[in-house]
């Protein structure tokens, strides 16, 4: 073996040792031609055969065969150096050594060594001869997806999947390094904490964090998820004020720090923004979130003058569009777009509308007609007629008028501020009430027992066909006045046999009552309703009970030696106010009858309301049951009442009617319509 690298032989050639492909004696040295192109780094020689062996690890023998001392599948000899297959699978061969009836090899596996975190994985480069097939072992390996980790060589440069080991390693690259694909989940802290109850989702869900975290998250340069925007824009009022916010807000785009991941590395398989990127994104995030603010979650200004907070917009947002303060004018388009908004709103009028739309004629059911022209009451149209007014009415002036921030921290209990915070709930609930208690003044002001009867049996009618179209408030207004005292005590109304309401209608009133049973928290009802297609309305009175369970059952910090508040539980909480608002974005399809509306929409109870039921009913019949006086007109309590005249509590309405395409909207009234409720805070049981 010279030092250039041919190899060369002479002298006893009978078995053919000497690798010239012949049994011929060589005088003098000559080249063995089978192994000039071979780059030879030794060779072993016994008394009738030869070993070389070459840098990439090829071992080469020839000259006598038996007892396979040349590594070969037979006992032949072989005139000319031939590739031991046994030793061609990866290994590398350090060196050999030859006796006179046999050989032995040193060899050192062909690997590739992979480090991930804290460990190091040696994998043969036989079996993993190409990056694609590293990454899928490590995939098994560490239980990874193999779209959340990249293999880089020793500087950084992420390695495509095609890649050679043995190349990478002829090229001196000994190690790889698995990476991990950045995620949010990478954002986790000791200050913001995520629920692990779905690792594998993309955007974790926050469980906890500081107020200067979730800022930052609500800003965060990479999306989030819609859920925690609007959770976050729904409930921060549960943790700091709007004004805390806004100036929270304008720190963050002032200042937006963000993270780099994986600086230094080359990476073209995915989006790695550099610095700058990220901090406009932080930036753009912020305008977008005011203008988020705006649009969709006005009711954050219920209770409150909201022009100081706004005019703070306005003048942050022309910091932005004024070319001194802001030479680059970075993110000038997007902030006089809000710019606009805000102005929008600081003219606005400060209430709610409420309106019916006015659906084309051939989308919705014919009216029904009259059925007597005289003075309207509960008899001139269908049950079914009547169902449909009040379901516009309580869907169109009630329902759909109850913003979301009022369904927050039980806004709706608070002493001394509820007319202010939750106006439209309350009047919902004052709705309710005023209802029910006109249905039982309207049954006991029948003057005779067939009179009472004929509207008992009609309400059962009317609280049917409101079952029907799913108006489930409607239903309980109704039912709830049959179970007050003053009604469910009268067997003249209820006993068949005295007189009372029809068969037909004691099974119809059955079916409700058994979907409507209060017991197991109403779970009949529960699950029938959301077994029901849009549109519904839904008893108010599970929905805030619901959200009275959640705040009072957790906690509104997480950690309070850390300040951490509890997410989770204000995720609970607009999951509930999720579902309302759902309901809220489907109407009823009815046309208003004018008269029908406006005799629904003023009605009210007896004047003393309870007293003066419990006095008609007693004048009706003893407490045993025996019927006293079947005609009332004669009852001191009954002498100068009316069921039907404007209520004091509630100015007399009138309808208002846009068409179905448009939705006007605007910043709600910091006035309560009902300043002084006497009833409204309390939900009659059915």
């Amino acid at each position: 073996l010279s030092e250039e690298g041919p190899v060369l032989s002479w002298g006893e050639g009978g078995h053919g040792e000497l690798g010239h492909g012949d049994r011929e004696m060589i005088e003098f040295p000559m080249v063995v031609r089978a192994l000039s192109s071979k780059s030879v780094v030794g060779i072993s020689r016994g008394p009738l055969h030869s070993v070389a062996w070459t840098h990439d690890g090829g071992v080469y023998s020839w000259g006598h065969g038996q007892g396979y001392r040349l590594g070969h599948d037979s006992q032949e000899d072989v005139l000319s150096p031939g590739l031991v297959q046994a030793l061609a699978d990866g290994k590398i061969v350090v060196s050999v050594s030859s006796s006179s009836s046999s050989s032995i090899a040193l060899v050192e596996r062909n690997i590739i060594s992979v480090r991930f975190r804290d460990s190091t994985l040696s994998l043969p480069v036989n079996s993993h001869p190409f990056v694609g097939q590293v990454l899928k072992k490590i995939q098994a390996f560490h239980n990874l997806k193999s779209q959340d980790i990249l293999i880089c060589d020793s500087n950084n440069r992420e390695l495509g999947l095609g890649e050679s080991i043995r190349d990478l390693k002829a090229n001196g690259v000994k190690v790889l390094q698995v990476v991990l694909v950045p995620t949010l989940w990478d954002e986790e802290c000791e200050t913001l904490l995520f629920d692990k109850k779905d690792p594998s989702a993309t955007t974790p869900v926050v469980k906890a964090a500081t107020v200067e975290k979730l800022v930052e998250w609500l800003t965060f340069p990479r999306n989030t998820g819609h859920d925690f925007t609007s959770t976050f824009l729904l409930t921060y009022r549960t943790w700091m004020t709007s004004e805390q916010l806004l100036q929270a807000l304008f720190a963050r785009f002032r200042n937006p720090l963000v993270r780099v991941h994986l600086p230094g590395y080359e990476i073209s398989s995915i989006e790695i923004r550099t610095e700058d990127q990220l901090r406009q994104f932080a930036q753009l995030r912020v305008l977008n979130t005011i203008k988020r603010w705006l649009t969709d979650h006005i009711e954050n200004f219920l209770g409150q003058d909201p022009s100081g907070i706004i005019q703070g917009m306005s003048d942050f947002l022309e910091e932005i569009l004024d070319p001194v303060k802001n030479p680059s004018q970075n993110f000038a388009r997007e902030a006089s777009n809000v710019q606009k908004l805000v102005q929008q709103k600081l003219k606005g009028e400060m209430g709610p509308s409420a309106v019916i739309y006015n659906f084309p004629e051939d989308s919705v059911p014919e009216p029904s007609p009259p059925l007597h022209d005289s003075k309207m009451d509960i008899f001139k149209y269908s049950p079914q007629e009547i169902a449909r007014q009040l379901a516009i009415i309580d869907y169109f002036h009630y329902f759909k008028l109850i913003m979301p921030g009022e369904l927050i921290g039980q806004a709706w209990n608070r002493k001394g501020e509820r007319e202010k915070v939750a106006p439209n709930v309350l009047n919902m609930i004052h709705r309710f009430n005023v209802v029910s208690e006109w249905v039982a003044a309207y049954i006991l002001s029948g003057q005779t027992r067939s009179s009472r009867t004929k509207r008992l049996e009609r309400f059962i009618d009317i609280a049917d066909e409101s079952f029907k179209i799913n108006n489930f408030n409607g239903v309980m207004m109704v039912v709830s006045a049959f179970n007050g005292s003053a009604i469910y005590r009268l067997k003249s109304l209820w006993d068949k046999s005295m007189g009372g309401i029809s068969q037909k209608h004691i099974d119809k009133y059955n079916a409700i009552k058994e979907i409507l049973d209060v017991s197991k928290n109403m779970s009949s009802y529960r699950d029938h309703f959301v077994n029901q297609p849009p549109p519904k309305i839904p008893f108010l009175g599970t929905y805030l009970q619901d959200l009275t369970f959640i705040d009072d059952g957790n906690k509104d910090m997480y950690d309070e030696e850390k300040k951490m508040v509890n997410f989770n539980k204000r995720m609970l909480l607009a999951d509930i106010i999720s579902i309302v608002r759902r309901l809220q974005q489907e109407p009823y399809r009815f046309r208003p009858i004018e008269e029908c509306n406006s005799f629904l929409l003023n009605v009210k109870g007896f004047d003393d309301h309870e007293k003066t039921t419990f006095n008609i009913s007693k004048f009706i019949e003893q407490p045993s049951g025996v019927l006293v006086n079947d005609d009332i007109s004669d009852c001191p309590d009954f002498l100068n009442q009316s069921s039907h005249s404007p209520s004091p509590l509630s100015p007399s309405l009138s309808l208002s009617l846009v068409p179905f395409f448009l939705s006007p909207f605007s910043f709600p009234s910091t006035r309560s319509p009902f300043p002084h409720l006497t009833v409204g805070d309390r939900l009659h049981g059915p």
